[in-house]
């Protein structure tokens, strides 16, 4: 990755700070007729008192590219590009209330040390959305996410991804014989999550899935623990209601809270289990 000069880093930065730094990384320069543009993947800090307290509490930085990103991770091309001032500072409120919520141990087993704030997120060249780099350890935010999709499905993706870490790490995310022996005898999951990836309507909740709380869900294992998670943490009151009519979920609802605490605390707004 490429790194600016520091006099252009520091007025960037400044810049940024202010909400002017995407005037002058389109204008091409400064005063005095400057027409190189910074390089590519050139980040500089997301800032604010809320972003800078979660930064020194959970050990994360919150980037976002001068221009445009780049960079291969676990073998892929991930690629975007800086967001529009508004549509920046939405997600920028929205991303850190939401990390905020996490506990600094499954902060640190997730292995999360950078959220970059993105438009357009691509891998290897498709169009890819919201997503995550192990090697990294980092989330990419992808704010077409927030703009398609609205805030509470922002949430949800933005906890999803994050838990796909977690399971990384804890090393059960390939294989999970405890989660799968929860399922009705003989169900096996399907081709996984890029299977259903273009199919908008898969992660719509359903009661027609017992044991799972959409069609996503079945896709793998991965996806299903994911769904449970994300789920829980963002619409607690739903996830319990399901759960109370559903003894499958309500099995893997007790699983995942059992996991986490053992992993080292339960989120935030985590809802609250009876016996």
């Amino acid at each position: 990755m490429q790194s600016m000069s520091p006099g252009w880093s520091q007025l960037v930065r400044l810049m940024t700070g202010m909400g002017l730094a995407p005037f002058w990384a389109w204008a091409g320069g400064i005063a005095g007729g400057a027409t190189t543009p910074a390089p590519p993947s050139s980040m500089v800090p997301v800032t604010g008192p809320d972003m800078d307290r979660i930064s020194s509490r959970l050990g994360i930085r919150f980037e976002v590219p001068v221009t445009t990103y780049s960079s291969s991770d676990d073998g892929w091309t991930y690629a975007g590009k800086r967001p529009p001032t508004p549509l920046l500072e939405s997600m920028r409120r929205l991303t850190v209330n939401e990390i905020a919520r996490y506990p600094r141990p499954l902060v640190k087993l997730a292995g999360l040390k950078r959220v970059v704030i993105l438009r357009g997120i691509t891998l290897d060249g498709a169009s890819r959305g919201t997503t995550y780099s192990t090697e990294q350890g980092t989330l990419y935010v992808d704010v077409d996410d927030l703009y398609t999709g609205g805030q509470e499905y922002m949430r949800q993706v933005i906890h999803h991804e994050t838990f796909h870490m977690l399971d990384t790490f804890a090393g059960t995310v390939e294989a999970d014989p405890v989660w799968n022996a929860l399922n009705r005898k003989g169900f096996k999951y399907g081709k996984g999550g890029e299977s259903m990836q273009d199919d908008p309507s898969a992660g719509v909740y359903t009661l027609k899935y017992p044991g799972f709380l959409n069609r996503y869900s079945t896709s793998g294992q991965e996806e299903d623990k994911a769904e449970v998670f994300s789920t829980a943490i963002t619409v607690p009151g739903y996830m319990l209601q399901r759960s109370r009519k559903d003894p499958v979920l309500a099995k893997k609802l007790r699983l995942m809270d059992q996991r986490l605490k053992q992993w080292g605390a339960v989120p935030k707004g985590w809802p609250q289990l009876k016996g």
